[in-house]
């Protein structure tokens, strides 16, 4: 019944403040805190704020500081057991009908050793342009082996 423990501890935190002088700045903050979790509590809107009111919202701020947190985190979005983070991003935004892919690039790491590719050159090597008959490209090829 964790739900259930917000309203007491919240009144309890106002009447502790207004009953003590030097912490009755804190009704400031703890009034506010207690109407926004009565608020979320009584709406229609949302299962989650209803259920547990002021923790889904507390929950919702960690979602969106993750990004800016990452540098003090060990993991990265493509290390995470049993599915990585950016695989349940693009679960979450299917299950909200939200755009689920990201055109024009990845988040990948193409340099690392497991990705290999072959540069091309516009334009033949200056040798080669006398050399119709490709044995210049041999030599080449096997240089670059």
């Amino acid at each position: 019944m964790l739900r259930l423990i917000v309203f007491p501890v919240l009144i309890a935190a106002i009447l502790l403040s207004g009953g003590w002088p030097p912490a009755r700045w804190l009704l400031l903050l703890w009034v506010p805190l207690l109407l926004v979790a009565l608020y979320d509590a009584l709406q229609r809107h949302h299962t989650l704020r209803r259920n547990y009111p002021l923790i889904a919202r507390i929950r919702w701020l960690f979602e969106d500081l993750r990004p800016f947190l990452y540098s003090y985190v060990v993991e990265g979005p493509l290390d995470g057991r049993p599915f990585a983070r950016t695989e349940r991003d693009i679960v979450y935004a299917r299950a909200k009908g939200e755009l689920d892919s990201h055109p024009f690039g990845t988040e990948l790491d193409v340099y690392s050793d497991e990705y290999e590719w072959m540069s091309h050159s516009i334009a033949p090597h200056g040798r080669c342009r006398s050399d119709p008959a490709g044995s210049c490209r041999q030599r080449t090829m096997r240089q670059a082996l």
